[in-house]
């Protein structure tokens, strides 16, 4: 790969350039043969809970793939983007919140330590390595949330949207992030990113990391990789509809991809 984190140049993209909903297709396969399973009841106390259709946050269309990187496809077989449209606005729901502090209530200093040696982190964890980044330094999602509720004693309320998405990682293990549609150039994918392109941090700087994995659609990179949008693409408050995206890395099974998506679009109804 030369320079850790980095991929070369010249690699093709596949990558659709139109506007408009998400086209209805088939449901992303993003793992094989020998992949790890979804077992949170050891450390959650129970399963995940998922959406039912006619319910709350219900889809405009089931999960679709979004495009990868034709050079890190071949490199990385199961690397993918699961996207669904949901309709909005985002409203608060209690129901998330309590769900989030029975999740809260259950994880305790060794959970995080128990985390890493579980099938889906294990994944994460290993595709953080081998494009260069130290899982021990910048955390897989699903620790993160994890530190997040050790540290700040319990269940943060940010906003429905955070928490919708934070409740999907916590139950699956499987990060899923939101988009807005309106602000996307076609279809959002993987690729690495290219000479000259800056994304906004959390921060409000700007930083570029030519080779880098973005999330990014026709018009430009919108994110790094497992990082949130903080610039175009990023939804506001009144957004609607939400473009939710699951990354899958190498290892995960689809059913898990699918199933943080229906978490994540029912905690986001009303």
């Amino acid at each position: 790969m030369g320079r850790p984190g980095r991929l070369g140049p010249g690699r093709r993209s596949r990558q659709p350039v139109r506007r408009g909903r998400l086209p209805p297709g088939r449901l992303s396969r993003p793992g094989r043969e020998g992949r790890a399973g979804i077992d949170r009841g050891r450390l959650f106390g129970r399963g995940a809970q998922r959406s039912r259709p006619g319910g709350r946050g219900v889809p405009v269309s089931g999960p679709v793939d979004g495009w990868v990187d034709l050079g890190l496809e071949t490199e990385f077989p199961g690397l993918s983007l699961a996207v669904r449209e949901c309709d909005g606005p985002v409203r608060f729901d209690p129901g998330v919140q309590e769900r989030l502090a029975a999740i809260a209530s259950r994880i305790r200093g060794r959970t995080a330590i128990e985390l890493r040696r579980e099938p889906v982190p294990a994944a994460y964890r290993a595709f953080y390595r081998q494009v260069g980044l130290d899982p021990d330094v910048e955390m897989t999602p699903v620790e993160a949330a994890v530190g997040r509720r050790l540290f700040d004693g319990g269940v943060r309320t940010p906003g429905p949207l955070t928490d919708a998405l934070e409740l999907a990682v916590l139950e699956t293990c499987i990060p899923v992030y939101a988009l807005d549609p309106g602000a996307l150039d076609g279809p959002p994918g993987i690729r690495p990113a290219r000479p000259g392109e800056q994304l906004v941090d959390a921060d409000g700087a700007r930083r570029g990391s030519p080779g880098r994995l973005v999330i990014a659609d026709a018009a430009g990179a919108l994110c790094w990789l497992f990082g949130e949008p903080h610039g175009r693409g990023a939804p506001g408050p009144s957004t609607a509809p939400i473009l939710l995206a699951a990354v899958a890395v190498p290892g995960i099974p689809p059913m898990g991809v699918d199933e943080a998506l229906d978490i994540a679009a029912g905690a986001l109804g009303a």
